[in-house]
């Protein structure tokens, strides 16, 4: 019966760990502005908004869970006052935690 019982309880952990996210990056918008639009994906694969109809207020935070084991990412965020920040590679295993305001000094602005 016990080994019923532990055969039940490691398939059911291993059940939880093959549903966990791959990854997770917090994207935390303290740049001051309204994030309108955030994309990411691994190097050289298409994204969609991971924001959908939603936006990021200044001083709030997102948790995603990124579908990949990929460290090197593609990130590009737009902003209500028409500034878009693109990072590529972002090495979310590095940096699990997306500040907007430090990488706007260091990310490629466009226009």
């Amino acid at each position: 019966m016990r080994g019923a019982v532990l055969s039940l309880s490691l398939l059911a952990l291993a059940t939880v760990a093959a549903a966990a996210p791959e990854r997770r990056l917090t994207v935390v918008n303290d740049a001051g502005v309204r994030l309108q639009a955030f994309y990411i994906a691994p190097l050289d694969q298409d994204s969609e908004d991971a924001l959908g109809e939603n936006v990021l207020q200044p001083g709030a935070a997102l948790t995603l869970d990124l579908a990949s084991t990929a460290c090197l990412y593609e990130v590009r965020a737009d902003f209500a006052d028409g500034r878009i920040l693109v990072l590529a590679p972002y090495d979310a295993c590095k940096e699990p935690e997306l500040r907007l305001s430090t990488v706007l000094s260091r990310g490629r602005e466009q226009r």
